[in-house]
């Protein structure tokens, strides 16, 4: 009963990449689940961000991030 969800962000150079609005699966203020897609019109140059909101419904249980992966197809 844990669950983990994502946002990234994408930009042309590593200065842009701090400025650049955080997007999930429907756009801005959404989150990526486990099996989420990312349609390619989305990606803005070559740097890449993440980051990950993990939680639990109960205390006893923590989320573990074993691994990231990020597919391009």
């Amino acid at each position: 009963k844990t669950w983990v969800k994502a946002q990234v962000r994408t930009a042309l150079s590593e200065e842009e990449l701090q400025t650049a609005a955080w997007i999930g699966e429907d756009g801005e203020n959404s989150w990526f689940h486990r099996g989420s897609r990312w349609e390619p019109e989305r990606t803005k140059g070559k740097w890449i961000q993440y980051k990950l909101a993990l939680g639990a419904l109960n205390s006893g249980s923590t989320p573990r991030v074993r691994e990231v992966k990020l597919i391009y197809e």
